[in-house]
């Protein structure tokens, strides 16, 4: 079995995403089917965790899951543990956005590139316009739904 780790903690080895094994929370492993080349997906969770940070908690996207529509706002669940926020974002987490600028459902969000973010910010209920190369990916987008 293959698993992908999500880590943010780049200077801890033990704990880094680039290894052949490392020490991860439940919460941040995602298994890889079969048929699916380890090698292909080594980067996605770099790309979701830059994807989660810049909308959950720049933006203040609260994102829904499953059919009973639960609400996951990672700015909020970072500001309730201080001591788990590294000293180098504090000011980003805490002082940076007013509730009053948060991203809403319904509102526009202009991605350059970035299909994570995209399938992440529809997941918050927001409107998506992806720019690209419709020539290589119109169909990828259209998939996505954006506009």
């Amino acid at each position: 079995m293959v698993v992908l780790a999500v880590s943010t903690d780049y200077l801890d080895f033990r704990k880094s995403a680039f290894q052949e094994y490392a020490i991860v929370c439940c919460y941040n492993a995602i298994r890889i089917p079969k048929h699916v080349d380890p090698f292909k997906v080594a980067s996605m969770g770099v790309a979701y965790v830059a994807a989660s940070l810049s909308l959950g908690v720049c933006l203040g996207v609260t994102f829904t899951k499953g059919p009973k529509k639960r609400e996951f706002n990672l700015l909020e669940n970072a500001r309730r543990c201080p001591e788990d926020v590294p000293d180098d974002i504090m000011d980003e987490v805490f002082d940076a956005l007013a509730p009053c600028y948060q991203a809403q459902p319904g509102e526009w969000l202009l991605v350059y590139g970035g299909q994570i973010t995209i399938q992440l910010a529809k997941l918050g209920g927001l409107k998506v316009v992806g720019v690209a190369d419709l020539s290589k990916h119109r169909q990828l987008l259209q998939s996505l739904g954006t506009g």
